[in-house]
Order: C-alpha cells, then structure tokens, then sequence
C-alpha cells in the first residue's frame, strides 16, 4: 500500500506538472498573440500616418497649384473684362449696358465649367488609404489564423 500511495502522488506531480505545462505554453501563446497585436496595431498607425502624409503633400500640391491658377486668373480677368465690356459696347451701339451682361454671363459659365471640373476631380481623388486597408486585412487574417490555431490546440490539448 505505501508504494501505490508513493505512486499515485508521483502520478499527481505528473499531472500537476503537465497541467502546468499546458498553462505555460498558452499564456506564451496568449502572450505572444497579445504582442503580435500590439506590433501590429503601431505598424498600422505608422502605415497610416505615413500615407496621410502622401496623400496630404499630394493634395497641399494640387490645391496650392489651383489657388496660384485662381488668383492669377482673377487678377488678369479684370482689365480684360474692362476693356471687353467698353469693345463690346461700342460695337453694340455704345450700349454698356448690354455688353456688361454679355460679358458677365459668358464669365459666369466659364467660370461654372472650371468649378464643375475642379468638383469632379476632388470627388475622383481617393482619400481611402488603399494601403493601410490592404495591410489591415491581412493582419486580421493572420490574427484570426492565430485564434484558429490556438483553439485547435486547446481543443486537441483537452482532449
């Protein structure tokens, strides 16, 4: 009898020490699934901030490009509608009047067409940070391929 109680507290140790083996080796896993997210959550910030600034120099560019256009263009348009609406109005009879609502309207649709195409390029533009998304699912695949192997495991282990 006192050899089979020797054997079953051996048969005990065993069974505490491998039950803490198993408790070991997931809270490494647990561990190490914690830090993979971690590591992959500040390389998805970088990532992002990294693009953002791309895309804002490309976008500070453009818009600084067009203001430069604008204000060139409005400053140019001012003598030129002057001296268009006194042409105009003396070939229509010295009716500055009529030349100035002429010149204005025409000005106007110009104008328009230019706002029209500036509004549809800016909607072209994608501000949706293909690469952060792209990067950000397969982070995600491969933290869910993690949880799947970790509940095999834990599934294998307890049975």
């Amino acid at each position: 009898m006192p050899e089979e109680r020797k054997f079953r507290h051996q048969d005990s140790g065993l069974h505490n020490s491998m039950s803490k083996d198993k408790e070991h080796s997931m809270s490494a896993i647990v561990s190490e699934l914690s830090e993979s997210l971690r590591d992959v959550i500040k390389s998805e910030i970088h990532l992002a901030q990294a693009e953002f600034r791309a895309s804002s120099k490309n976008l500070k560019g453009e818009l600084l490009l067009g203001l430069m256009a604008t204000a060139l263009l409005t400053l140019s348009l001012f003598p030129l509608t002057a001296f268009a609406v006194i042409g105009l109005g003396a070939l229509l009879n010295n009716n500055y009047w009529l030349s100035s609502i002429i010149i204005g309207t025409l000005l106007i649709i110009v104008g328009a067409v230019f706002g029209f195409t500036a509004a549809k390029r800016l909607r072209n533009h994608s501000f949706t940070f293909n690469r952060v998304r792209e990067s950000l699912q397969a982070d995600t695949d491969i933290i869910l391929k993690k949880v799947h192997d970790i509940s095999v495991e834990a599934k294998r282990r307890a049975s």
